[in-house]
């Protein structure tokens, strides 16, 4: 009897490690940081961001996709023509206060 009540504990104990181990890590939430281009750093791929009066760091990669424009009149865009001065929008994951951003729009002016 002791056997049988330890067999069926211990497969109890195993098909919830294995359910446990099956859940897929969660994703962060894209967030969005507008404001004012102050500096773009392509030696460390970050641009500087005046969101509300308080600096912002934005990560952008070879995957980041940079549209010129606005939201719904945008055109594809290259890293190369972000200027000091636009305004940016940037969405992405943030991760200890810095964005990766998976998408960014810039244009002239807000």
């Amino acid at each position: 009897m002791r056997i049988r009540c330890f067999a069926v504990l211990l497969s109890f104990v195993l098909v919830l490690s294995a359910a446990a181990q099956d859940k897929a890590p969660k994703k962060a939430d894209a967030q969005n940081i507008q404001g004012m281009v102050k500096l773009v750093k392509k030696d460390t791929s970050t641009i500087s961001v005046d969101a509300d009066s308080v600096l912002r760091q934005v990560k952008y990669s070879a995957t980041t996709k940079f549209m010129t424009g606005h939201s719904d009149d945008s055109k594809a865009g290259t890293l190369d023509k972000v200027q000091i001065g636009n305004y940016i929008s940037c969405s992405g994951p943030v991760d200890k206060g810095i964005m990766m951003a998976t998408t960014c729009l810039y244009r002239d002016k807000k």
